[in-house]
């Protein structure tokens, strides 16, 4: 009798081994895809908030210079530098004639550069802004 007691009790607990192994691998397979997916949405959250920092930026530098020209002080290109409020940040301004014929209208580019996963990233924002005497 004695035998037998022994003989359920270890067929039973390699059952119970058997049930948890199987249950793991259950959860498992549930909690993979769900924290890919919780990666991939803070990935996307975070370059939509670099996306967003750098159109604020590009927008603040578009009405300095509209301000500037509306006090005579013209537009002229700049070379990339750092903001100093946001270093991790570039801006650049590019100024082109606007359109032929029409002296004083300037095609005024914006853009702003930042580093994202080891590489390079711009957004670029253009307007036209009248950089003559009115």
């Amino acid at each position: 009798m004695m035998g037998a007691g022994r003989c359920g009790r270890s067929a039973r607990a390699g059952f119970f081994l058997l049930e948890v192994s199987f249950a793991v691998l259950a959860f498992l397979l549930v909690v993979t895809p769900i924290f890919r997916a919780c990666l991939a949405s803070l990935r996307v959250t975070t370059r939509q908030n670099r996306l967003r920092a750098a159109a604020s930026l590009a927008h603040e530098k578009l009405e300095r210079l509209r301000a500037a020209a509306s006090r005579g002080e013209g537009v002229r290109p700049e070379e990339a530098a750092a903001d100093p409020a946001v270093p991790e940040y570039k801006v650049a301004v590019d100024v082109t004639d606007g359109q032929k014929g029409i002296e004083g209208l300037k095609l005024v580019r914006v853009i702003v550069t930042w580093e994202e996963s080891g590489a390079e990233e711009s957004l670029r924002v253009s307007t036209l802004i009248w950089n003559g005497s009115r």
